[in-house]
């Protein structure tokens, strides 16, 4: 999934590190809610 610059991040590297990072957080959040979810 790519995400849009909104951070003014030139350098490609770095760009991709901070979009895997913001990935990641979201799909932990969704995973969370979830079984809080299953376990009402």
């Amino acid at each position: 999934m790519v995400l849009e610059n909104k951070f003014g991040i030139t350098d490609s590297a770095e760009l991709a590190r901070v979009e895997e990072r913001i990935s990641k957080a979201g799909k932990c959040r969704s995973r969370r809610l979830t079984k809080s979810l299953k376990n009402m």
